[in-house]
């Protein structure tokens, strides 16, 4: 067997053990105050990923300790702090619900406006560094050079977004998610590593294959018209165009997420975000996707989807 061979082997069988892992967190998440579940988990990949961050060194253990760390309980206590008030009221109180509910489940025109923001924001500083390396000069800025706390807003607001794909597009929702933001991610490797000849961004991501990154879109654009045919989705606005330009839209924030964390781990000089996950990486390089595809879905579904009743 080639190097290259075990080291596909080796990938292939960390990632059936975390997709096992997903499928088994998935199935507590369909049970009763499976939005409990979500949060637990958004909040401990969370908290690993800024972790890893201070570990390569763009966050300082001071500020960890007493700014990003209580900003990221902060995030997830104001969740916690809904979902305990909305399992408190009585059914007469429908104002009372109405309003804890947009903040849950991202109903708010404020929840819209932020995730345009945060991904607007994510996208310049990867536009700003790719430009710079590019140009053959060294970033004078760190990329995210707005703080350490716009790290753990990158890491944190997605991870907790995912309690509010379960609290109002419910389990398939969730599945769909995930699905999108992650099959294109094994259909690219895959193919990259068999056909890939070409590397798009050798200076951000060097692994990246032009084959891969044409084979993930395709895969997530498809994937993305199964899950609407098989009712992942709720009704759709706009029949298999919608299911179309979820799958497309969502890997395609999916493969940005990817190059913004390879471009933290450049700036940081390691390959890994971390060892937890074996040839997997760490905490940041399995969740990598989902830090601009889930804000791309609270952006995008709402317009190409019924809101759920």
């Amino acid at each position: 067997m080639t190097e290259k061979s075990a080291k596909i082997w080796r990938r292939t069988r960390v990632g059936t053990m975390l997709t096992g892992g997903l499928a088994l967190l998935l199935w507590a998440a369909a049970r009763d105050s499976g939005e409990w579940v979500v949060l637990a988990a958004g909040a401990s990949l969370a908290i690993g990923g800024v972790v890893e961050v201070h570990r390569m060194g763009a966050i300082g253990a001071r500020v960890l300790a007493f700014g990003v760390l209580p900003a990221v309980g902060g995030v997830f206590g104001m969740l916690a702090y809904n979902l305990i008030e909305l399992g408190r009221l009585a059914p007469d109180e429908p104002e009372k619900h109405r309003y804890l509910t947009s903040l849950i489940d991202g109903s708010s025109y404020a929840s819209f406006l932020f995730s345009y923001v945060l991904l607007a924001l994510m996208l310049a500083n990867l536009a700003y560094f790719a430009r710079r390396t590019y140009a053959r000069r060294a970033p004078e800025v760190r990329p995210l050079a707005f703080g350490p706390h716009a790290l753990a807003l990158w890491i944190a607001l997605p991870l907790a977004w995912l309690t509010v794909v379960r609290f109002h597009w419910g389990v398939p929702g969730l599945v769909a998610l995930v699905v999108l933001s992650k099959a294109g991610d094994i259909a690219g490797y895959y193919f990259g590593s068999l056909l890939g000849k070409t590397h798009p961004f050798p200076r951000i991501s060097p692994g990246k294959t032009t084959a891969g990154c044409v084979a993930s879109f395709l895969a997530g654009s498809l994937l993305g018209v199964a899950c609407e045919v098989f009712g992942l989705f709720p009704a759709a606005r706009f029949p298999l165009f919608s299911g179309l330009l979820a799958g497309a839209a969502l890997n395609l924030a999916s493969q940005a997420g990817d190059l913004l964390e390879s471009v933290v781990k450049r700036r940081a000089g390691v390959k890994d975000s971390g060892t937890l996950f074996g040839p997997s990486g760490g905490v940041l390089d399995v969740v990598d996707s989902l830090l601009l595809s889930v804000p791309t879905a609270m952006a995008t579904w709402p317009l190409l989807f019924a809101w759920a009743p």
